[in-house]
């Protein structure tokens, strides 16, 4: 499901980020810890939600929180220090979980543009919606988020 997940989705659904991989990511075998992935996933999807009008901010002051219930990470090929990696992700789907897709590619090795960008890793999280309020979680999306979602599903601003 992961492998063809970005082909199906509206371009106004996907963000990027681009992250260098730093000395302190690395593990002692020289490669990027496994455990420092969800903070790229975390970057790449604030990023996204932040840009369509539905960003953490907004969710709260909506009076709703979004908790990852769910996260699957396939690790394709290690990523090195100094590489710059480019993050996307991509809305899959909105209610009542939102359901987003990742993936992480080389952009860049050594200062140097990797022009094919091998994928690295796939991913996918799922969050679903909790009134802050009464601390329950919701079975649908918010009617705001749904408003939000699909201004951006047709290209325009939130």
């Amino acid at each position: 499901m992961l492998r063809r997940a970005f082909a199906s989705i509206p371009a106004g659904w996907i963000d990027a980020v681009d992250i260098p991989v730093t000395f302190d990511l690395l593990d002692p075998m020289e490669v990027v810890y496994h455990g420092a992935y969800p903070k790229f996933l975390e970057a790449a999807r604030s990023n996204l939600l932040g840009r369509i009008g539905w960003g953490y901010r907004e969710m709260r002051e909506a009076g709703y929180a979004f908790p990852v219930v769910d996260m699957s990470i396939r690790y394709a090929e290690p990523a090195r220090f100094e590489d710059l990696l480019e993050v996307r992700a991509g809305i899959l789907a909105y209610s009542p979980k939102l359901t987003i897709v990742y993936e992480i590619r080389r952009k860049a090795s050594r200062g140097a543009p990797v022009p094919e960008k091998p994928l690295l890793t796939r991913a996918q999280t799922v969050q679903l919606p909790v009134d802050i309020a009464s601390r329950t979680t919701l079975w649908e999306a918010p009617e705001i988020m749904r408003v939000r979602l699909e201004a951006a599903r047709e290209g325009g601003a939130a």
